[in-house]
This record gives structure tokens, C-alpha cells and sequence, in this order.
């Protein structure tokens, strides 16, 4: 690592904690004793996403984060919850311990996230990468997706 005051590679690792997709680390820079900390992703290399066509190909963060970031668009949300929203998506898929997913299996993952960060966002998600033939299939599962967090609200 390079120290960001003095750019300095002779440092130090003073603590260290995971989570399940990431380390944290806390370092002292050995020439000017600056503190800083950095954080190491896991990255999903070996995914393989099955399209709704049948074509394959290699999971690709950025886009993944484009598409949740488009779904944002004029919507007030800061860069800190759409990392902890990217890191989120990124656990549950770890978490399925499999090496090749459906574009839709994913995609819920990601709607399931959104809504409980942005409905705005989880609608525009949805209605960007949902499979609507009509106006009136879109009206349908949005309908469908009210009445079931109606009765989940009837539940709590």
C-alpha cells in the first residue's frame, strides 16, 4: 500500500477485520506515521450469469453497479448506501456458493435490496430489467408487489 500523505510503500497493518466480502485494515505509514485505512473487496471473478436467451457470460460488477445506479437517477441518495447496497447484493450472491446464476435470479436479488433502500428505485430497477410485454403486465406486478407489502405490514 502506498501511504496517500507521503507516498510511502513502508507501512504497517495495525488491526484487521473481515466481513464476509470485504477486509478492513488499519495502516501506520513507517516514514511520516500518517494512520490510514483501506478496505480489500472480494471480487465475484468466477460468476457466470445465464441470460434470459440462454447466452452466458462473466458477472461484471460495473455493470451491475450501472444499472443500480441508473435506477437512482434524480433520486437523492449518497455514495456511502450505494456501496453498502453493492456490498449487500455482493454477499447474497457469495452466499448462494455457486458458480453460474440466472439473470433473473439476480435480478430479484437486486430488486429484493432496493426495496428496502429506495421504492422509487426499486420501481425504476424493475421496470428498466422486468420482462413487460404491456403496460398492463407492468400495472399487474406492481400491483401484485403492493398488496404484498400491504400484508406484510398487516403482519408486523
Amino acid at each position: 500500500m502506498i501511504c496517500p500523505k507521503c507516498k510511502s510503500t513502508q507501512n504497517k497493518v495495525l488491526d484487521s477485520r473481515s466481513t464476509q466480502s470485504s477486509i478492513r485494515r488499519r495502516r501506520q505509514c513507517e516514514s511520516c506515521q500518517f494512520r490510514f485505512t483501506t478496505l480489500e473487496a472480494i471480487k465475484i471473478f468466477d460468476l457466470i450469469i445465464t441470460k434470459r436467451k440462454g447466452n452466458r457470460e462473466i458477472f461484471d460488477q460495473k455493470k451491475l453497479e450501472c444499472g443500480i445506479r441508473k435506477s437512482f437517477n434524480k433520486r437523492n441518495i449518497d455514495e456511502i448506501k450505494i456501496n453498502q447496497l453493492l456490498q449487500e447484493i455482493q454477499e447474497q450472491i457469495v452466499q448462494l456458493d455457486c458458480d453460474e446464476i440466472s439473470s433473473l435470479e439476480l435480478g430479484n436479488i437486486v430488486l429484493y435490496e432496493l426495496s428496502k433502500v429506495d421504492e422509487a428505485a426499486f420501481v425504476c430497477y424493475w421496470a428498466m430489467f422486468g420482462n413487460f410485454s404491456t403496460i398492463n403486465d407492468f400495472e399487474q406486478l406492481l400491483s401484485n408487489y403492493l398488496q404484498s407489502k400491504k400484508l406484510q405490514t398487516e403482519k408486523s
